[in-house]
């Protein structure tokens, strides 16, 4: 066999036998009742509510979820506001949406999310428009890249999948509560993965590890990848804390399928040849896009409209999945620990500050932020994350 080909194979076996890791410890994760877990009632995209007079963000709007997260939106008459990278991609979607939908109420924005001066300027742009902002999807993410540094100087799939959209976050707060009523409450919604829950090995970078992302010598695309999911169910739960429980901004985030039928293994660092694999299995045993994006365009909806929330209440930094039925599930103890939420703000805090990206309203943590501070510095223990990795 050729070593090429030896090497294609192994890396389908590699990510088959972390796609397993990851199933089992997300579904393990399903049977405890410490966030309410539960199943929701069945959810198409028929039942997304009328969405006239309501605006919306949704970051990598020209392909994938984010193309048909925009559509169904636009389709309930929704203002979406389309954040994309490329022009050419952009605006053949945009014209695609306007057709299907009929609605003329969406636009087209560039920026790239590996630029945060672009999403600075794009929030600048929006904020002084004067618009109310119900619907901010942080659905962008790249996935296994090869080694690759921002122009910020940050890992690639760090700042794509999680620092933009923290800053992005953040930069637009101010606009969501101003916008959010008890009668009118608004959502965030961050799209992970679990990847999240995949091992993190310290010869491949351990877990945030912030100085190891940017060395090549142990950068392994996966992992990487993992760390960046981790980064955004940490960051929703912190979040949610500190907005507090009688905030009327839902902060949601969920692992929208496993393999969903996409396009982003293609733009991954694996050969053509494993691309071609990952695309005949996800068309073969993964959801549509159509169902992938069901969970997202729920968990973005369903909180502007407090009727809907009766029954079946969205708890402020949950997660959910779509396998079979919506759920909500809770995030393993690794994902799901206070330690992490905290690393992962102060860290995200720290970074943006090293880049001269201040921010005047960041929410306060009820609890303080001086252990954010200890968690933020390399002293923090491996040995207390292998514990949390293990569920102790």
């Amino acid at each position: 066999m050729p070593s090429e080909l030896r090497s294609n194979t192994r890396e389908v076996r590699a990510l088959i036998a972390s796609s397993v890791k990851s199933k089992r410890r997300f579904r393990a994760s399903k049977g405890s009742s410490e966030l309410g877990v539960g199943s929701y009632p069945g959810f198409s995209s028929k039942d997304i509510p009328d969405l006239t007079g309501k605006v919306a963000i949704v970051t990598g709007a020209s392909a994938g979820l984010g193309f048909e997260s925009v559509l169904q939106l636009a389709k309930h008459n929704c203002h979406v506001i389309c954040i994309v990278r490329n022009e050419k991609k952009g605006q053949e979607a945009l014209r695609k949406v306007r057709q299907k939908s009929e609605n003329d109420k969406i636009e087209l924005e560039v920026a790239d999310l590996a630029d945060l001066d672009a999403i600075k300027s794009f929030a600048e742009k929006f904020v002084a428009r004067g618009l109310p902002l119900h619907i901010l999807m942080n659905n962008a993410g790249i996935t296994a890249t090869k080694f690759n540094c921002t122009k910020d100087g940050f890992e690639m799939q760090w700042q794509t999948n999680h620092l933009a959209h923290f800053y992005l976050t953040l930069l637009l707060l101010p606009v969501l509560q101003k916008t959010a009523t008890a009668d009118t409450p608004v959502a965030i919604h961050n799209v992970s993965s679990i990847g999240a829950f995949a091992p993190y090995p310290k010869d491949q970078g351990g877990v945030l590890e912030i100085d190891d992302q940017v060395n090549p010598e142990i950068y392994h695309p996966m992992c990487a990848y993992g760390q960046s999911k981790l980064a955004q169910i940490a960051f929703t739960r912190e979040l949610a804390h500190r907005l507090g429980p009688k905030s009327n901004v839902t902060v949601t985030v969920c692992h929208p399928g496993t393999l969903i039928r996409t396009e982003i293994a293609r733009k991954s660092d694996y050969s053509c040849f494993f691309a071609h694999i990952v695309d005949l299995y996800s068309w073969c045993f993964g959801p549509s896009i159509e169902k992938g994006a069901l969970t997202q365009l729920y968990l973005s909806t369903y909180p502007l409209f407090p009727e809907l929330m009766t029954e079946h209440p969205i708890p402020n930094g949950s997660m959910f999945d779509y396998i079979c039925q919506l759920k909500e599930i809770r995030p393993n103890s690794l994902a799901g620990s206070e330690e992490i939420r905290k690393r992962v703000w102060c860290i995200s805090i720290e970074q943006l500050k090293s880049r001269g990206l201040l921010i005047a309203d960041v929410p306060e943590s009820p609890d303080g932020d001086g252990l954010a501070r200890v968690l933020s510095k390399k002293s923090f223990k491996m040995s207390r994350i292998n514990s949390l990795m293990n569920g102790a």
